[in-house]
């Protein structure tokens, strides 16, 4: 399994699996304590113990996948500041949950992260 931290610029992919008992190959554990300790330990695992990891929470993993997320499960849309156009967040219902969320969100893709990806590859001029 993948350990980062929150300086940590490249991560594992989160799958539906993540936050579930099965910790390999389901997506990385946030270190939050020693951070100055950056060997992962997995040769003597009881140095992971003193590491402080978790798992990321669903607006975590949302906010990663650059989801506009809307917090308690709220369908309102709020308005873009600069053009008053209604934004599209991600929210879940109160009945949801953390777990669920989780798995809703493993393997997710945003797709206007995608739209924007494929405008750059497709119609970019210095690609070419």
């Amino acid at each position: 399994f993948d350990i980062v931290r929150a300086t940590s610029p490249l991560t594992s992919t989160f799958t539906k699996a993540y936050g579930s008992k099965h910790l390999i190959g389901s997506g990385p554990l946030l270190q939050t304590k020693k951070l100055d300790v950056v060997e992962n330990g997995f040769k003597s695992p009881e140095r992971l113990l003193d590491l402080g990891l978790r798992f990321f929470s669903p607006k975590e993993v949302a906010l990663l996948h650059h989801f506009p997320y809307v917090e308690g499960g709220s369908q309102s849309a709020p308005e873009d500041p600069h053009t008053g156009v209604p934004q599209y967040t991600l929210s879940f219902p109160a009945s949801i949950t953390q777990r669920q969320r989780l798995q809703l969100l493993g393997n997710s893709l945003n797709v206007q992260v995608v739209a924007e990806l494929l405008k750059q590859v497709l119609f970019s001029e210095t690609i070419r």
